[in-house]
């Protein structure tokens, strides 16, 4: 998925990275989000590299949100599409 602002490539994660990101996200394990996140993002309106998991931590809570709202979408026109 891209839009102005994010690019999300979720055909890179295989099934079990599905899995492990809906279950770090009910259980709020942040790093292992950060992680998977930065499986997918490719680019962001933020400083740092999108694909480092360090640089999700120096977002504020907004830009997370952001973030994870552009992850989502990308997985339901995952999944919509059949892609």
């Amino acid at each position: 998925m891209a839009n102005s602002e994010f690019v999300v490539d979720v055909a890179r994660w295989n099934m079990g990275d599905y899995a492990d990101f809906f279950d770090a996200a009910t259980n709020s394990q942040f790093q292992s989000m950060f992680n998977l996140v930065a499986k997918v993002v490719t680019e962001w309106p933020y400083e740092g590299n999108p694909s480092d998991p360090s640089s999700y931590r120096n977002l504020s809570v907004t830009e997370w949100r952001t973030c994870v709202s552009a992850v989502t979408a990308a997985i339901n026109g995952q999944f919509q599409q059949g892609n």
